[in-house]
This record gives C-alpha cells, structure tokens and sequence, in this order.
C-alpha cells in the first residue's frame, strides 16, 4: 500500500484543474487511438472494401449524437424546462432505448429468468468503448434508460395512474418465475454494464425487498468490484491528493426546520468571498522580485495564488508563483511555506520538477499550519526514501494534530510491519477507522475490505457493504447530483441564484431524487419521503402518505442508524397518516430488517417494550408506534435533539407513555443539551418553563386555555387558531414550534424567525 497526502486547501482547486486536464488528455488520447486503429483496418482490407468502411469521424460524431440524444429524451422525462412531454411519451422513449439492453439479456444470461439467484451475472462480453465505441454507446444508453424507470417505478415517484394502460399493463407484468419488472429491468441493465443497476441491486440484496432475498454476501459481491474500480480510476487518475472531505447533500428536512440554514449559506458565501480575495492588498507584481519586500506576505501569497491559477487577469505562471510563496515563507507566512513545500514536493509541471530537499524545508517551516499536513509530507519524503523510522516519526507529529492522512499512513505502517513496529492488523484496522472518521478519502474503502476478509477486525459482511456504499457515493458525486436536484425542486442554478423565465421542477427533482435512493442513499430516500408528506411533488401522487411511509422504513431497514427517518416515521404515527405495523415495535434494525425478511404480520414474543402501552385501541396503537420510532432515534452516536422533544411531548400528554413531569424534564435537558444554536434549543427552554409551571396547576387543559388566551390578547392572534394548533399538531415539532413562529418576530428572537420563514417560502 502507498502512502496518502491530500493537497492543502489552497491549493486543492488547482490540484483538481490538473486532474481535469489530465482526464482530457486521456480521452483525447483513446479518440487518437481509435482513429489510428481505424485507419489501419482500412489498410488491412485494401483499397477495393474502402468504400464500405465507414469514416471514423463519422463513428465518434454518431457516438456524441447517441448520448446527446438519450439526454433529450431522459430530460423529457425529468428535466426539461422548455418542451415539457407528457409522461406517456417519455416513458415510451426510454423503453425503446431500453429493449436493446433487456434483448441482450434474454440472448446471453442464463440465469435472467431465475429469481433469487445466488448472484447476479455481468457480461463478460462487453463491447469496448476504446474499440467498438458506437456500440458501447448504444448498450449503456440501453442499460441506463432501464435503470431510469426501474428507479423510479420502485420508488413510486413515477406512478402509474400517469402512464398509458398500455404501460401499466407491461410494468404489472411478471414471467413465469414471477419476477417483476423493475427487477427484470435492473438484472438486464447490470448484465450489459450499468454501475447504478449494480449498486441498486446490492441494496435490494442488503435489505431484502424488491423480489431480492435478503442477502448480504451478494451485495458484497456486487459493490466491492465497483468500489475497487472507482479506487483504481481515482489513483490512476491522480486525484488521490484532491479527493477531500466528502461534499454532504442537504436534508430537505432539515434545510425547512433548521434556521441556521441562510445564516449558514451566508457564512458560507462570506468564507468564498475571502478566499477569493485573501488577506491584504494585491501585490505589485511589476516591481516584484524574489528575494525583495513589496507588499506584505499574506498578499504576497495571495498574488501567488492568483498567479498559479491565472485568474484576476493573470496569465498562470507556476514559477511565478513558487517564488511568491517562498518569498512570503521567507517572511514568516506560514501557510505559503506549506504550498511551496506541496509544490516543489508535487512537482507540478516540467517548470517546477519535484525537489524533495526543497519540500521538506519548507514542510518544516510550515509546521502544522494545516492540522499536521507538513508534517505528513515530511513522512511521506521518508516513507518513499524507505526510510519508514523517520516517517513513522513524523506521521506521529501529525496525528498529534488529528490529520487524516497520518492516521492512514499510521495504519499502513502496522499492518506492513514497518518503521520498527511489528505487524498488527487490529492497530492497522483502528487507524484506518481514526481516518475515516477524520475524512479521509480512502479509509472506508479499505476498512470495508478488512470487514469483508476479517483483517484486524472480525468479519462483518453488513458493515463491509455499508462502507463500501459509503466510499462508492462519496467518489462518484452523488452529492453533486442530490444538490442539483435541490436546484430543479428550487429553480435555481448551481450558485443558489434564481434563474429568470424558469420554472421550479418539482418533478423533475422527485425523479432524479429516485435514481440515487434506489441504490440506497438515505438523503435522496428521506428527501422523497419529505416532498410526499409535504405534498411538494408537482403531481398528484397516490397513497403519498403510505409510500413516504414505506420509503422511510426502508431507510430504518439500511444497516446504521437512520434517527431522521425514525423521527419522521414518530411524527406520521402519531398525526395518523400511516398505519403502524409490527415492524414499527422492533427495537433495533436488525430486528426490523429480520421481521421484514421473514414477511411477519403479527409482533412475536414477549419483549414487555413490544407491547403496546394503554389502551389497545387503533389510537394508541399509533401512538405506542410512534414512541417507539423516537426512542429508536435517540439510539447511537448520532442523536437529535427533535427525538427528545417527541419524547417529551408524549410523556407530557401521556400517549404512548405514561404521563410523567420528571420524564419530561429529563428529556427536555437532553434536547437542550443536544441543540446546536440558539434557535434550535429556544422551543426546549419555552416549553421546559411551560411544564414547570404547569405544574403548579392543577391540571393542563387550563393552562393551555390560559396560555391560548395570552397569546391571543397579546399578539392579536385568533384563539380559535391557536387551539386548532393544539388538537391538529399534537407534537412539540409541528405545533409548538409553529406557535413560536409567531411569537418570535414579536419578541427579541426576531432573526432566528425570520430565517425559519425564509425557508420554508423558498
């Protein structure tokens, strides 16, 4: 195993321009090639076949067209702004591309018609993109425009009522093993080579549903070959030293409830803003020279920077900038001395050739300016130097600063056996874990392999899936897509800007939303879920309630706690919009999953917490359901504090739990506890002092008349508004945050408010 080093994060866009350039050159090169081998083969078969050849030209600009084409008809689907189609006829598109894939299936996979097979089989037989591109084109557009409608038939987002009874017909239909046709679909677009049909099918496999037994070797199986091809594409590539902090997508549900939301974005906007500009004035770079004093280090460096990217109206100019960055590292700026160390030890360009000597004087310089980072690149001078005492010293100084490429460089060190330490897998496997929980790129693909073999850890077939998930999504940009998708339901552009003449697309996000959580991500899955409940799709959906149910139960089925989906799941229990069932009364996910699996309808044994508590009415049958999703929210490392407030609420009302003040209190100092801002821990403060107060009465329906009155006197809001709240939103969530909506901008919590309102009118 290599050793990593992350590019700094000054640096980091233009590490990513020469990956860019790089992958360019390489597609450039495969089209050279093609032609070349063409125009061989022209030569082979002489002068009189000439005439029968096509120009190859011709081929790649057929190739262009093919794609070209398919996105046309994919957007007819979810994503056209300008000639919107009616679902009928984007449908019909997508499975005449589609039958290509599904007749390549049926000629040459023997086992496309068996259900339950103990794998899935992926052609051998694939056409070669570098040789034949017209026909590898042809096959993956086909694969893909079936993992398009099997994605979204399965989620519900493409329902049936608006297709064709033509349609709802061929989509009901099964052969004769009774395999349905989203499944069908999946099998013969992962036969002719679609990663997303594969991943898909590895979810399905994990979690048991879709017509797929539950079973966890093969979506092993099916991940662990695409998380290895993504690794090798990312280290051949070069990206290895830019691949970073994985980017997160944005909860739909939290983005609503949470009113941080815009003040976070604007900090966010303020930080690229400085970056954009730095610290100091512009240096004057006619009268610079290396070794003088013009401006002061910090915009001595940020000319550097500038120079390095070509932007302000600079041409790049790589030594230019290396000598700006050792100037300003000659005057004290540390930051500068980590980027002329990264570049010298990079080697950037025939300019600039790697000089290792350079690298680590300025690495030293630079000390852990960037949490350990310079420290790291000394080690990894040594390391390559095989000189593994030296590194294993420097790679120390640098988790000392909890830098994630040295707790990853630590682990290579053990499980190698080198720098004086003895081989340890099980030291190898916790280092690994300290990066991956630090950010590192590369830590959940190798602990996923060690889980997977039983290296250093015992063998974990669920958790080696689940990592390998995590590592295959966070490097192959489902983010990127979610946050588009957030841009189509919003109808803005990629920098949050509304665009002019442009609808929002609701269901158009809805659509490109199911691609992704039908390969298992739970954003993409709880964001469904959310435009369901809120009725936010664009299109009259039916049975909305029951299929957002059923999408955030398959959430709480994925190996992890899901506390979000749990918490959402609590809050529809108890409004009644779904039905609770026995897999509600699990308590854990295995448990859920195993109840799933083994397809029971009744609750068995005699856990006293899976019986319902109170009266055994439908009523509280939901509310017993619900307080159970809530307790299961609260469940693990990652713990919100919105659980507790339900908790709270329903021992303060007595449904699902008995009422108890003590309970209460206790679960409200959790949520405050817990609360990251002000506005998030203000409802706990509001309604902790409600109950102590109330509690000096005698009963709560008249300090709720009572507080019902006060804010109608005061605030000049109807009663019988108020007291609508109270009976249609039983929660803390729903109703009393909603009172707290009006009662802040009248009060000193006016910014928190108004940035709550913000969000939820966008």
């Amino acid at each position: 195993m290599d050793v990593t080093m992350e590019a700094p994060d000054e640096l980091f866009e233009y590490e990513a321009e020469l990956v860019d350039e790089r992958l360019e050159e390489e597609e450039n090169e495969m089209d050279e090639q093609f032609l070349k081998n063409q125009e061989q083969q022209i030569l082979r078969d002489g002068d009189g076949e000439k005439r029968n050849i096509v120009d190859p030209e011709e081929i790649l600009e057929q190739v262009e067209d093919i794609y070209a084409g398919f996105d046309e008809k994919k957007g007819w689907l979810f994503a056209n702004y300008t000639s919107r189609v009616s679902t009928e006829k984007a449908v019909d598109a997508l499975l005449q591309e589609g039958q290509r894939a599904l007749d390549f299936a049926e000629q040459n996979d023997a086992l496309f018609h068996v259900q339950n097979s103990p794998h899935f089989a992926r052609s051998t037989n694939l056409p070669n993109e570098q040789s034949i591109p017209l026909e590898f084109a042809r096959l993956w557009i086909a694969s893909e425009a079936l993992f398009v409608l099997a994605a979204a038939l399965e989620t519900g987002t493409l329902p049936l009522s608006a297709l064709s009874q033509s349609q709802r017909d061929m989509f009901a239909k099964t052969n004769d093993e009774h395999i349905p046709w989203t499944l069908k679909a999946l099998r013969a677009a992962h036969f002719a080579g679609n990663d997303g049909a594969s991943v898909a099918l590895a979810d399905r496999a994990l979690i048991g549903r879709g017509g797929v037994a539950e079973n966890c070797q093969m979506a092993v199986r099916l991940l662990h070959p695409l998380a290895a091809k993504r690794e090798l594409e990312i280290q051949k590539a070069g990206a290895g030293s830019v691949s970073g902090m994985p980017v997160q997508a944005t909860w739909l549900r939290d983005r609503e409830r949470d009113a941080s939301w815009h003040s976070n974005a604007m900090e966010e906007s303020l930080a690229e803003e400085h970056q954009k500009n730095f610290v100091g004035g512009a240096d004057d770079s006619n009268e610079f020279t290396p070794h003088g004093n013009s401006g002061t280090p910090e915009s001595t460096r940020a000319e550097g920077y500038r120079r390095l990217m070509g932007t302000d109206g600079r041409d790049r100019d790589e030594i230019g900038a290396l000598q700006r960055f050792e100037n300003a590292a000659r005057r004290g700026d540390r930051l500068a001395a980590f980027n002329a160390g990264f570049m010298h030890m990079r080697g950037t360009s025939e300019n600039v050739p790697v000089n290792v000597t350079a690298a680590e004087i300025y690495f030293k310089q630079a000390g852990d300016v960037n949490g350990g980072g310079a420290f790291n690149g000394i080690g990894v001078i040594y390391y390559n130097k095989k000189d593994f005492v030296t590194a294993r010293h420097w790679f120390e100084k640098g988790m000392a600063a909890n830098n994630p490429d040295c707790f990853y460089n630590m682990g290579t060190l053990h499980l190698h056996g080198l720098g004086n330490l003895e081989r340890n897998a099980t030291q190898g496997f916790l280092m690994y874990e300290k990066a991956s929980k630090s950010g590192h790129w590369k830590a959940p693909f190798d602990l996923a392999r060690m889980h997977m073999n039983g290296q250093g850890t015992p063998q974990n077939c669920t958790r080696a899936t689940r990592l390998f998930r995590i590592f295959y999504d966070e490097r192959t940009g489902w983010a990127d897509e979610l946050e588009n998708a957030m841009a189509m339901l919003d109808g803005v552009d990629e920098n949050r800007k509304k665009l002019k003449g442009v609808p929002r697309d609701p269901f158009g996000a809805l659509i490109l939303y199911s691609l992704y959580a039908e390969q298992g991500s739970e954003v993409a899955t709880q964001n469904i879920a959310w435009m369901l409940r809120k009725n936010l799709t664009g299109i009259e959906i039916p049975n909305r309630f029951e299929l957002a149910g059923s999408l955030l139960r398959r959430v709480t089925r994925s190996p992890g706690l899901a506390p979000e989906a749990n918490i959402d799941l609590g809050n529809m229990l108890w409004n009644k919009q779904i039905e609770a069932t026995p897999q509600d009364f699990a308590l854990c996910d295995d448990e859920e999953r195993f109840m799933v699996s083994q397809g029971r309808d009744a609750i068995e044994g005699e856990s006293d917490n899976a019986e319902p508590t109170g009266n055994s009415d439908a009523s509280a049958m939901h509310y017993n359901a619900a307080v159970h999703r809530y307790r299961r929210a609260t469940e693990g490392d990652l713990q919100l504090p919105e659980a507790y407030h339900a908790l709270a609420w329903a021992h303060f009302t007595g449904k699902g739990e008995g009422k108890n003040s003590t309970a209460v209190l206790l679960h409200l100092d959790k949520a405050m506890e817990l609360s990251r801002y002000d506005a998030e821990m203000f409802p706990s403060i509001l309604f902790y002092a409600y109950v102590r107060i109330a509690s000096s009465f005698d009963g709560f329906i008249s300090l709720k008349r009572l507080f019902g009155r006060f804010l109608s006197c005061i605030l000049d809001i109807d009663r019988d508004s108020i007291e609508r709240y109270y009976k249609e939103n039983s929660t803390l969530v729903h109703g009393f945050v909603t009172i707290l909506a009006l009662v802040i901008p009248r009060f000193l919590f006016f910014r928190y408010a108004a940035a709550a309102a913000a969000a939820q009118n966008r």
